[in-house]
């Protein structure tokens, strides 16, 4: 039973409830997936608002959705006490992970409680539908955060020089990170928009093979 369970419960967005966290997700394995930049450096870049978007459309079923789950964990875990974060999932449409009796777009204080709410919730997500980056990064942008964290596994749709400069344009002082979910190594080192817009930003752009951290993990790529 969660340490929090007395507290209130994070507001169901279209999760299945039945739906367990993967075995894959234990605080073990969690343990050994590399750190990305933005999660290691964060008092570093000195970042306080952080939006966390993950792709949830259809492409991003098991293990894919397990890796990208156990990576925002991860982070979620590291954030401290004086930033506030906010997750949104997205596919054709945004949507925020809140908690019951605040506002669906409310920034959340980076307390115990309230990670741990959101953490458990990121277990339980179905992923389904198409993918729109443009629409939630736009989203995002509008909240002007200090960062966005983004994990996909694909860069299409792509976008134009002109539509990146105008999400840039949205907040500016705000820097895309990106990590890309991939099958092959052979698909690494991607040149496309989600990477430009990383580059542009002052973020950062990484590309993980699913093939590789699985079998850190004990597990097998099979996409």
């Amino acid at each position: 039973m969660s340490p929090f369970s007395d507290t209130p419960v994070a507001e169901n967005f279209g999760e299945s409830e039945s739906v367990e966290p993967s075995e894959s997700l234990s605080d073990e394995n969690l343990s050994k997936f590399p750190r990305s930049r933005f999660a290691t450096h964060s008092d570093t870049l000195g970042l306080k608002s952080i939006v966390y978007l993950m792709d949830v459309s259809a492409s991003m079923s098991a293990p894919a959705l397990d890796i990208a789950t156990a990576e925002l964990r991860a982070d979620i875990r590291a954030l401290r006490s004086d930033q506030t974060f906010l997750v949104q999932t997205y596919n054709e449409k945004t949507k925020p992970l809140s908690i019951r009796g605040q506002n669906n777009v409310k920034f959340l204080e980076a307390t115990g409680a309230n990670r741990q709410l959101i953490i458990e919730r990121l277990g339980r997500i179905q992923p389904h539908g198409g993918t729109d980056h443009l629409s939630a990064i736009e989203n995002a942008m509008t909240r002007k955060p200090d960062a966005i964290f983004l994990i996909t596994d694909s860069d299409e749709p792509n976008a134009s020089e002109q539509q990146l400069e105008e999400l840039i344009a949205t907040s500016p002082a705000t820097q895309v990170f990106v990590c890309r979910l991939v099958t092959e190594l052979s698909a690494v080192n991607s040149s496309g928009w989600l990477k430009q817009l990383a580059m542009k930003t002052g973020g950062e752009y990484r590309d993980f093979c699913g093939a590789e951290l699985l079998q850190r993990m004990g597990g097998r790529f099979t996409g």
